[in-house]
């Protein structure tokens, strides 16, 4: 690797401090400072609050990431807050970027798909394909660029 030959996804547990880097921008600069609207789907109680059922639930991800009580010098840009002694990561849990639970981070998804490096340019082709096709529909344009007019 380096001056040899580029990296591969196979050396990604070699590389710690590249995934320090990542997740520390996201604790930093979270891409959404608020999760998407989530409800109560039946009554309960957290920390002595009553939750009703149906009550909508907004993670609001750019406080939990800038709590001074979880993170020590919390304005100040620092990937090393997410390696040990050892050099392994920590405190990966901690960062939500994009809200809780089961899919916090997007990249778990290509991930689970991806199995060789070389097939990651194959799944991005078709996150780019489906994201133009989405535009297209979205905006009205036809793939030869021109638009529909809507009246």
């Amino acid at each position: 690797m380096g001056r040899n030959r580029r990296p591969k996804l196979s050396d990604r547990d070699d590389l710690p401090y590249i995934d320090a880097v990542l997740l520390e921008t996201f604790r930093f600069r979270p891409p959404v400072p608020l999760s998407i609207p989530h409800s109560a789907i039946k009554d309960t109680v957290i920390k002595g609050y009553t939750v009703p059922k149906g009550t909508m639930i907004i993670q609001n991800i750019w406080a939990c990431h800038h709590d001074p009580k979880l993170w020590n010098h919390h304005e100040k840009f620092d990937p090393g807050r997410f390696i040990d002694g050892n050099g392994k990561l920590i405190n990966v849990d901690r960062v939500v970027p994009f809200s809780s639970g089961k899919m916090k981070f997007l990249s778990f998804f290509f991930e689970s798909k991806v199995k060789r490096g070389d097939e990651i340019e194959g799944q991005w082709a078709e996150v780019r394909r489906k994201s133009r096709m989405f535009r297209r529909r979205l905006t009205g344009m036809k793939k030869d660029g021109s638009r529909d007019l809507l009246e």
